[in-house]
């Protein structure tokens, strides 16, 4: 093993002293001196080597010290990924904190918001609908009376109600966008119930799949998140 350099002992040393000297909170005069004797011209690169040292030395007692001010916000948050949910021939994601469930393994899939119970009746009536190989719906996607055909509306738990029908649809909103390399249809009705209730229908269709995308009585609130299932399709 390679023997220290008399220089290098002695810088050591007097990096010791001066961290007990901070310990211990004392003068640099009540250090002892070194003898005259032992005085030395040190080596050109050796007051680098020193001035390096007590840098590395002082970084270390600040970062312990004086932590980044930002270090908090800097922490990244926990996340937990949405759900991915498989049907033949799609793949989409749950928007965060909604739960789907699959009445028809494979062919149709219902997601809801939290607290709702999985009942066909209030995924039409609060939740979105996926299902596949739904037929031809281009006759659908073209009358102004559509929902009608659903005859009821429904009770605020989602439950139809036999006392309120539907007295009026109209055709409010047409699009077509490109979703996953496939041209998807869009519409949207306004639907006024017997009882004064109102609401806006919502249907997405893929032609060339028969995919089905149906969102009856969504909370305006929820509507982004309906959209954000429909961007997260994966046409297979």
């Amino acid at each position: 093993m390679k023997r220290e350099s008399p220089e290098t002992a002695e810088l050591e040393e007097r990096l010791r002293a001066a961290l007990a000297a901070r310990s211990a909170l004392v003068t640099a005069q009540s250090l002892r001196p070194l003898e005259a004797g032992q005085a030395r011209r040190w080596p050109r690169p050796l007051p680098a080597l020193g001035a390096a040292v007590a840098a590395a030395l002082l970084a270390i007692v600040a970062v312990v010290t004086f932590p980044h001010p930002l270090a908090e916000q800097e922490r990244p948050a926990s996340v937990t990924p949405s759900q991915q949910v498989d049907l033949r021939g799609v793949s989409f994601r749950v928007p965060r904190g909604w739960k789907a469930w699959q009445p028809e393994r494979g062919g149709q899939a219902c997601v809801q918001p939290p607290g709702v119970r999985h009942d066909m009746d209030p995924c039409w009536a609060t939740g979105i609908q996926v299902a596949t190989r739904t037929g031809d719906q281009s006759g659908a996607m073209d009358e102004d009376n559509w929902p009608m055909a659903l005859l009821n509306c429904w009770t605020e738990k989602g439950e139809p109600d036999s006392n309120s029908p539907m007295t009026d649809s109209r055709l409010v909103e047409r699009d077509t966008l490109q979703v996953s390399g496939q041209r998807v249809a869009y519409r949207a009705w306004r639907v006024t119930c017997r009882s004064g209730q109102e609401f806006t229908a919502r249907l997405w269709w893929i032609p060339r799949h028969e995919i089905s995308i149906r969102a009856m009585r969504l909370d305006s609130r929820d509507v982004p998140l309906a959209e954000e299932l429909v961007s997260s399709l994966v046409v297979r």
